[in-house]
């Protein structure tokens, strides 16, 4: 195809955390998908390894960090806020840089398109951040976005929430494109489990306490034990500390699973809880959405967003309201049945693979145009 547009991507290929799923879907796989799904893009990525070993350092120190450990220079904390070194040897006759989160160190005057976000302070002052590092790094966000021809968030909250901490002159060059995860496709005949099938809820978070774990087997337990024909599965190990969990026949909890196990119970579940006390994004809700699966989470503005039109919305991490809500479902099946399938179709039509990559390749396009 003559007319084929070259796009660099500058990404680390061997990274220290594979499992990492905003890693996995957001940088990694981004080029596979553009190159399946996007013909009219040749795509190219970057193999050095000093970006490996760049990727790599910057992320043991902020999971270091994050710990309480602090053994290399302030600098190095937050991996995704240094620039990503890019080579002229490897740009390949690009014609357009396309970069996540990291900004290209260099990019010998080729039109950029980048993928960002707000930082949020709160968060950050959670995760063991000082007010000089995040300062810092307010200040290097808001310098890179002065320079990219396309920015692209992955929902309406974050552009706005980016235009309030950095001014109102970057809408003009902004566009919203969900996040891409790769591997999904939508659950044929996913009405057919809400027909007859015992209703069943699942639970999924590697970090299970910050996921809302402890308040979702409090809310559940009551329910449980009234209706002995639904059932709930977590999945979690725990990683942020362990949970109490009842010994029920109907509660089952498994640590680790496979990529695949986890659709396979995502798509018999009929409910996803996970009231995380706060998610950037939060793929799981998407996944839960493309398996005709409700998702439960706090009302808080992104998942507003993304599923309050199909989904659970809770106030709080509170077991009571949980309950009261799940209660409620269980007894108006055929509601939430109508909710699931307005859930796949918004997946269908705004999250599936093939569109995400048509709307990156548009913001592409639009960033090469705007050189």
């Amino acid at each position: 195809m003559a007319d084929r547009l070259k796009v660099f991507i500058p990404v680390a290929s061997r990274f220290i955390r594979p499992q990492n799923t905003d890693w996995r879907y957001t940088a990694q796989s981004i080029p596979q998908a553009l190159s399946k799904h996007c013909p009219e893009l040749d795509i190219a990525v970057q193999r050095n390894a000093i970006v490996d070993t760049a990727a790599n350092l910057g992320k043991a120190v902020s999971i270091a960090r994050s710990k309480g450990v602090r053994f290399l220079p302030s600098y190095f904390g937050y991996s995704l806020e240094d620039d990503c070194p890019v080579f002229k040897s490897d740009l390949a006759q690009a014609q357009v840089i396309f970069s996540y989160e990291r900004y290209p160190a260099k990019t010998f005057g080729l039109p950029v398109a980048w993928i960002t976000s707000p930082s949020y302070p709160e968060v950050m002052e959670k995760q063991g951040y000082t007010a000089g590092d995040i300062k810092r790094i307010l200040k290097w966000k808001r310098s890179r976005a002065e320079r990219p021809q396309r920015l692209i968030f992955n929902t309406q909250v974050a552009l706005d929430n980016f235009m309030l901490q950095n001014g109102e002159q970057f809408r003009g060059k902004s566009v919203v494109v969900p996040c891409l995860i790769p591997d999904l496709s939508a659950l044929e005949n996913a009405d057919k489990k809400w027909e007859s099938d015992p209703l069943r809820f699942l639970f999924i978070g590697r970090q299970g306490i910050r996921k809302g774990l402890p308040t979702t087997v409090q809310a559940m337990t009551p329910l449980l034990k009234a209706h002995p024909d639904i059932s709930l599965t977590i999945v979690s190990s725990m990683a942020d500390g362990p949970v109490e969990i009842p010994q029920l026949p109907n509660l089952k909890v498994v640590a680790n699973i496979s990529r695949a196990e986890l659709f396979r119970l995502t798509a018999e579940a009929h409910f996803l809880l996970m009231p995380s006390w706060f998610e950037n994004y939060g793929f799981v809700y998407i996944e839960a959405l493309s398996q005709g699966c409700v998702p439960l989470a706090l009302d808080n503005a992104v998942q507003r967003e993304l599923i309050g039109h199909c989904g659970i919305l809770l106030k709080a991490q509170d077991a009571e309201e949980m309950t009261q809500a799940l209660r409620k479902a269980i007894q108006a099946r055929d509601e939430y049945r109508e909710k699931a399938m307005t859930g796949l179709e918004t997946f269908k039509s705004r999250h599936a693979p093939a569109v995400v990559a048509s709307l990156f390749s548009a913001a592409i396009r639009g960033a090469y145009e705007a050189r």
